[in-house]
């Protein structure tokens, strides 16, 4: 047995290291059990137990430190196969994406690699909060029904044992590549440590780490430095990264890698200085092509919202990059999703040429939602095709969600309750300024309101259950009829107003299992389709 087994033995196996962080001066292990020889080393902070080495005492190389990590992942695989299996909710949607159990948020790695639709997403697999991150993964043929896979990637090296953060994913070389942020937070003030990692995989399933990329921060930039995307040009590839400078106040830019290999990585430009003060931090940054424009996708952090109702501060927004290429500029800023739940969206094209979004249906901060009482958290959006009409963005639902419609209903609404035979479903209605639609179930419901006074559709739950989160969403119209397409989940909306044009999303929390509908204002045509469940996106086969 050599010094490092020994040493290794000391702290207690590789099955008691919960994690371990490196510094110039220390090997830092967290335990998760103290041994009797270790109780005078070890320290206690953050729940969890400290155990501090000098390198002088014993140092490791890069080789035993990612062996290290090795062992750390496939004990947390391990872990994971006990949460694998989604617990019962009312709560739970039938066709969207949700965790089995735990947390899920970011959308992450959304491609396309040997003939079918790979989708990752943050995961903490045992609390409904944001203290662990890995990288759940699904499969999918056609966007609609998802398979799940092994944990593709676990918080377990010494540069990402706090967090494998965002990412994105791209096909080079005929293999998956993983791009994402490695977060660690050293000591008991948890000083953030960030690098840009990659992961890569032959068949798509099993993934090696190859480790940090870039491992220095941006010139003038704090730690707050994450969530790669990666772009192929003419001359190499182009990484995307949300950062924060360190100026007073804080200010959000997108910092520009640029590289030949994939592997070394060189600063080249911020991005986004023309914006100004815009937030302290842009999150999980997107940037494409699409009808031969460039367009950027961010999630602003400290911005203010539109109506005074807006209380969180994470937004998402979509501009038009112009500029020349040296020094693009972001311009003809648009919101995404004018509703309460709508972040870190990604985009993929698909073979056929089109381009279509998903994002988390929730918020960073929001861990009271009803369904934590159960043991899980937060959903994901339905895929959504984007298409541009001159300036503006439309959102359409991905076409193949008609494959759930069952029998189509016409319905005449008044103030007298309709009651439907599902919680997951489709409607489309016309509604007239001043008419207001109503889903009520039982106690609770849900309210679109279009104004007359302020020419505003109004998306109110207030009367439903909330925890801390804003209860009233506002969009400015023009006084015209309005066409709404309203996608039920169990406990999510879904509005596509007029073809598209604009987008609210929303959770929705109610004890009841029935929903009626009803306006106010007048009569109103309306079309209903029950929705057929999707294939589970939990622990089952792959096909």
């Amino acid at each position: 047995m050599n010094n490092n087994d020994q040493f290794i033995n000391k702290l207690g196996g590789y099955t008691n290291i919960q994690r371990v962080l490196k510094t110039e001066q220390h090997l830092i292990f967290s335990l998760y059990h103290v041994p009797i020889e270790l109780q005078d080393r070890v320290k206690n902070y953050l729940g969890e137990h400290w155990c501090h080495i000098p390198r002088t005492e014993i140092d490791l190389s890069k080789q035993q430190l990612n062996d290290l990590g090795d062992k750390i992942s496939e004990n947390f695989h391990y872990r994971v196969e006990d949460v694998c299996e989604p617990v019962h909710s009312k709560y739970r949607p039938l066709w969207h994406i949700s965790p089995p159990q735990g947390l899920i948020n970011d959308p992450n790695g959304f491609v396309y690699f040997n003939e079918q639709y790979h989708l990752f997403y943050q995961w903490n697999p045992f609390y409904c909060d944001h203290s662990v991150k890995a990288w759940a993964h699904l499969t999918s043929y056609d966007l609609i029904n998802w398979y799940w896979h092994p944990l593709a990637l676990a918080p377990s090296h010494y540069y990402d044992s706090h967090g494998v953060y965002s990412g994105h994913a791209i096909v080079h070389d005929e293999k998956l590549w993983l791009f994402y942020t490695g977060n660690t937070r050293i000591g008991e003030l948890r000083h953030r440590q960030t690098t840009q990692c990659v992961a890569v995989s032959d068949d798509g399933i099993h993934f090696n780490k190859l480790g940090p990329v870039v491992d220095d921060l941006p010139p003038g930039a704090t730690a707050n430095c994450r969530d790669p995307k990666i772009v192929k040009t003419n001359h190499g590839w182009e990484m995307y990264l949300g950062i924060q400078t360190d100026t007073q106040p804080l200010q959000a830019r997108l910092g520009r890698y640029v590289s030949k290999d994939l592997l070394s990585w060189k600063f080249d430009t911020f991005i986004g200085q023309e914006l100004g003060n815009f937030g302290y931090m842009w999150e999980c940054p997107d940037w494409f092509i699409q009808q031969g424009q460039t367009r950027c996708i961010i999630g602003p952090q400290g911005i203010d919202g539109a109506y005074p109702e807006i209380t969180s501060p994470h937004h998402n927004r979509i501009f038009t990059v112009t500029g020349s290429k040296e020094q693009p500029t972001l311009s003809q800023e648009q919101t995404l999703d004018h509703g309460f739940d709508f972040y870190a969206p990604q985009t993929l094209a698909l073979p056929d040429g089109r381009r279509v979004m998903i994002a988390w249906m929730g918020v960073p901060d929001e861990i009271d939602q009803a369904s934590a009482e159960d043991g899980w958290m937060h959903q994901l959006t339905c895929v959504r095709e984007l298409e541009w009409q001159g300036e503006h963005l439309y959102q359409h639902p991905l076409k193949s969600l008609e494959n759930l419609r069952q029998t189509l209903n016409q319905l005449v609404l008044d103030e007298r309750p309709t009651p439907l035979d599902s919680l997951q479903f489709e409607l489309q209605v016309e509604l007239q300024i001043g008419q207001t639609i109503e889903l009520r179930y039982g106690q609770y419901k849900v309210e679109f309101m279009y104004q007359e006074e302020t020419k505003e559709l109004v998306f109110d739950r207030s009367k439903t259950i909330m925890g801390e989160a804003d209860t009233i969403r506002r969009l400015a119209l023009n006084g015209q009829p309005i066409h709404l397409r309203i996608f039920s989940d169990t406990s999510s909306l879904e509005v596509f107003i007029n073809h598209g044009q604009f987008v609210m999303s929303g959770r929705i929390f109610v004890n009841e299992s029935h929903v009626c509908l009803c306006t106010l204002g007048g009569t109103c045509k309306a079309q209903y389709w029950p929705l057929l469940a999707a294939h589970s996106p939990f622990n089952v086969s792959a096909p």
